[in-house]
């Protein structure tokens, strides 16, 4: 307990932390050991948004990567950041100035550890495909910023093999990964997703046998 009655953790900061902290009358046990109480701890919620405060929100400028193999799979990866089923193709913000088509290399090899070298560029959507984020999502990811992603699809042939696929990059953003059949992707896929994902298979259809 903390005085107050609240329960506590033994947190071990480094001196120059110790030398800034804010706390109230903390608890020095030595060795760069503070007591601190739970409830500091714990993430902070961020404030509930109304739909029309969202409403006002831009979408964030974002790329996708719609990767497909030999046989005509597609690359999904399960996201690091989520308890539940959670698949995906790879996909991230466009970095300010960036062109597109560099960002989707750019962001395939981040997440996947597949090299510009071993992809070919066989299309492209041609205009930015938006989805927004449950409401309830929009206050916590992104700081807020933004209600939800539009994003510029690309769909790339892969002409390397799956040993080059590495998920322990700089920063992970896939747990495991696997090939599905096209006609599965959509139902894999976080609902709130679909809609878009559905628009992108759509845009590539004409390209599946040659891809």
């Amino acid at each position: 307990m903390y005085g107050t009655g609240q329960f506590c953790a033994a947190v071990h900061l480094k001196p120059a932390v110790l030398s800034r902290t804010t706390l109230r009358k903390p608890i020095y046990m030595g060795a760069g050991f503070v007591l601190i109480p739970v409830g500091l701890l714990l993430p902070r919620k961020a404030p509930d948004m109304t739909p029309d405060e969202i409403a006002q929100l831009p979408y964030r400028p974002c790329v996708g990567v719609m990767l497909v193999n030999a046989d005509g799979h597609v690359f999904v990866g399960q996201r690091r950041d989520r308890d539940q089923d959670a698949w995906q193709m790879p996909q991230g913000g466009v970095e300010k100035g960036e062109h597109a088509e560099v960002a989707a290399l750019r962001e395939l090899e981040e997440e996947t550890g597949i090299p510009p070298s071993s992809v070919t560029v066989v299309a492209q959507t041609e205009g930015w495909l938006p989805y927004d984020l449950p409401v309830d999502l929009v206050p916590n990811i992104w700081k807020g910023r933004f209600r939800g992603q539009e994003q510029k699809w690309f769909l790339l042939r892969f002409h390397g093999s799956d040993d080059e696929i590495d998920l322990d990059t700089e920063h992970p953003e896939f747990s495991e990964w696997r090939w599905l059949p096209v006609h599965d992707l959509v139902d894999n896929i976080v609902p709130f997703k679909r809609e878009v994902y559905t628009a992108v298979v759509n845009a590539f259809a004409g390209h599946f046998v040659n891809a």
